[in-house]
């Protein structure tokens, strides 16, 4: 019987990647982490390259993390903010970058884009929405020789997942901070909430946290009202109809189901035949 670490070897030679050091635990067995793989321990750039996009995978102090694919929500809420952000992705008139209490009026002054593949300070990852300044980025950022950007954002926005929360908020945000990443935003689909983080001395400082039913204009894109609604998928139970006269557009599941059937009250209305 083949055991897991000579049948990872063999592959290796098979397909001519560079053999990576296994994490071995206490009796020389190849160890093992929830949710990680075995051969996890300090993979590189060009390792994290080669996984499949699919596999949602990121590069994390060394170690290769997978993720789940994202669901309904979290692409929801990505395109979103993608969409409301997208009037800062040109040039400004007059040149120049956007942001900051001193910006003009004029929106723009940014590259904006999803899932780029980056590299800060030993994190290899795709942000769910990533931004550079123009007037410090005289053209678009592009990769490096290996396929990976490595000019630091002026704003990174991550969105919340089951399976990233705990990395989005811990390691990868104090690689954002040592990268010098000055603006960092957290959506919450589940929460449905807006966290506004800006990069001070020792840290990040939660600047503002946004809930339902707010509209917010947070740096560096003040130029631009975020409602919060605008970014989560309704509750589940609400359907939209066809606009009323009356104040209510939204009925619920249950009452469209307890609604009368038309062809129901066709019916009632047919007259009976009288029996022969």
């Amino acid at each position: 019987m083949v055991d897991i670490a000579t049948a990872h070897a063999r592959s290796l030679r098979a397909s001519g990647r560079p053999r990576r050091t296994l994490h071995r635990g206490p009796h020389g067995r190849p160890g093992t982490l929830p949710g990680l793989p075995i051969s996890e321990q300090r993979a590189t750039i060009e390792d994290w390259l080669r996984i499949p996009e699919e596999k949602r995978a990121e590069l994390i102090h060394g170690r290769i993390v997978l993720h789940a694919f994202p669901n309904l929500k979290h692409g929801h809420a990505q395109a979103q903010l993608g969409r409301l952000l997208w009037p800062y992705n040109r040039r400004r008139k007059g040149g120049g970058g956007g942001g900051g209490a001193s910006a003009e009026p004029e929106l723009g002054g940014w590259w904006l884009s999803q899932e780029v593949d980056i590299e800060i300070a030993d994190v290899g990852c795709r942000p769910d929405v990533v931004g550079w300044r123009r007037d410090k980025h005289a053209r678009a950022p592009q990769p490096d020789a290996r396929g990976v950007v490595t000019e630091i954002p002026d704003f990174l926005c991550e969105v919340l997942s089951a399976s990233t929360a705990r990395y989005d908020q811990g390691e990868k945000r104090d690689a954002y901070f040592r990268g010098g990443v000055p603006h960092y935003w957290l959506l919450d689909p589940d929460l449905r909430t807006l966290t506004v983080l800006e990069r001070v001395e020792r840290g990040y400082l939660i600047v503002h946290v946004a809930g339902p039913g707010e509209t917010v204009r947070a740096a560096p894109f003040e130029g631009v009202e975020i409602p919060l609604d605008e970014l989560f998928l309704d509750e589940e139970g609400e359907l939209p109809v066809q606009e009323l006269a009356g104040p209510s557009a939204i009925v619920t599941r249950e009452a469209k189901s307890a609604a009368p059937d038309p062809a129901e009250k066709r019916a009632e209305k047919r007259p009976r035949r009288a029996p022969r």
